[in-house]
Parts: C-alpha cells; structure tokens; sequence
C-alpha cells in the first residue's frame, strides 16, 4: 500500500469511528433527556398525593398548642423545587431541606411543596399564591415556619418577557408571602445572551428579596464560582438546563445555613461535611 491510500484509508476510517461516536453519544443523551422529562409526572403525582394528606389535617394542627405543633415548611417555585434532574425525589433540594429541618429542629417536618414544572413568576402569583391561600398557610389558618422560592429560570427564557415585567412580578410575590421567605436568585446560564439576561433578572431578584426584608440565597455567586466545564457538565442533568443531584445538595446546603443561623439551630452533620 502507498502512502497515499494509506492515508485516505486512515483518514476514511477515522471518520467512520467519529461518527459512529458521535451518534453512540447523541443516542445516549437522547436516552438520558428523555428519562429526564419523564420525571415530571412521577415527581409532581408525589408532591400532591403529599399536599392533600397534610391538608386535611391543617386543621387538627391548628387546634393544637403551638409548642406541640409541626415544622410546617412551604416550598415555593418551578421543577426545580420539584427536584427534575435530581436522580430521585429525595435528591431534589426541597426533600432535602425538609430532612435537614427535621434534624436540625428535632420536630417533624411537614413540606407542602406547592411548586410547578414549567413556572414561572406569574405561575407563582396566579396558582402557588393561590393554593397557599386556600389551605390557609397565608397565615389566615397557620402560618409557615419556613418558606422557600426558587423562580426565574424559566422567564429568563421567555424572549419577550422585560426585566422590568419580571421584577414587579417578583416584588408582587414576595409582598403577599405571609411570613419572612428565603429566595434563591437565578444560577449562571455560562455564557452567551441567556446569561445577559440571568443576570438582569438575578438582580430584579436581589433587589426585591431586600426591599421587602426577606432573605437572599445566592446561588449566581455559587454557579459563578465554579469552573464553567465543571458547573456545566458536574452540577446539571442531561438537559445541561436542570441541575443535578449534587448541585441540589449543594443548594440545599446553602438553605439551611441561612435557615438554622437566624433559628440558632445546629445545622445537620450532612451539611456540616
């Protein structure tokens, strides 16, 4: 063989083998996304059948002193307080949080996760405000102990959706919640456009979460800390959108340490490692 046919015959076969690669690898992230939306029923059926046990016991617990009371713990937001991308429910960061709270205040822990896939910041005013009201959680019946909200990634894609639209939507919510609520601004999306607009609506995020005395949990500085491979590829699921269940534990860690400073409690050895 000459040289030169051995050349197109290896540059022909190392062609074919990137290929084959290539389409192995679009296959299995195919696979991968898919199980990934596959969550969203699964997860969400879990959330409600959760949601109308404890419902129908808010008014057993009103009546009840409230040292003897439960640690009634509101989660508020979009799939990712449903915990899509997590590899279980119970990796998601809100069941995370409600075991650390257990732990931590050596009460038993009801979580109402009133969150939706898909929300967004009028999802929240128009039906997690809403529910929140009708089981008289708005302070009406019992007030939460804890209240969490995640939102923002999802407008942050909405192209038409202004910054300004989205900030006095923000500043709507945390108006009517009916107690102090600990709120996660919007992680980096790395680069690009997205990322501009991450981070006009982060700060919308940042400067309601202070106007109205609430609390700011800063996961853009955490996804802006670590590498961009690393954050991309070591802290999302499949979907690169979703994060996985390692970024979850990291963001429920970062929850509970603001939640058990300002209640004095010990946070959990797991948060502690």
């Amino acid at each position: 063989m000459n040289k030169r046919r051995f050349f197109n015959f290896a540059w022909k076969t190392i062609g074919a083998t990137t290929v084959s690669l290539t389409a192995t690898g679009l296959a299995c992230w195919r696979v991968a996304v898919h199980k990934l939306a596959r969550q969203r029923r699964p997860y969400r059926r879990a959330w409600e059948d959760a949601q109308l046990g404890i419902s129908v016991d808010l008014d057993r617990i009103a009546k009840q002193a409230p040292a003897e009371r439960p640690l009634i713990y509101v989660a508020l937001g979009d799939s990712a307080a449903q915990g899509i991308g997590a590899r279980t429910i119970e990796d998601g960061y809100v069941a995370r949080i409600a075991q650390g709270l257990e732990a931590a205040s050596g009460r038993k822990v009801l979580c109402v996760n009133l969150s939706v896939s898909g929300g967004t910041a009028v999802t929240v005013l128009g039906n997690e405000l809403q529910q929140l009201r009708g089981m008289g959680l708005d302070g009406s019946l019992l007030t939460p102990d804890v209240i969490t909200l995640d939102i923002g990634g999802n407008d942050v894609m909405m192209k038409h959706l202004e910054a300004k639209t989205f900030g006095q939507a923000i500043e709507n919510i945390l108006a009517q919640l009916p107690t102090k609520a600990y709120v996660a601004n919007i992680p980096s999306y790395g680069f690009g456009n997205w990322e501009k607009r991450a981070k006009l609506f982060s700060q919308k995020v940042d400067e309601a979460v202070e106007q109205h005395g609430h609390t700011l949990i800063d996961l853009r500085t955490y996804s802006r800390s670590l590498p961009t491979w690393f954050y991309l590829f070591r802290r999302h699921a499949a979907d690169l959108f979703h994060p996985n269940s390692a970024a979850y534990a990291d963001w429920a860690g970062m929850f509970l340490q603001r939640i058990c400073a300002d209640n004095n409690w010990e946070l959990p050895q797991e948060q502690n490692a």
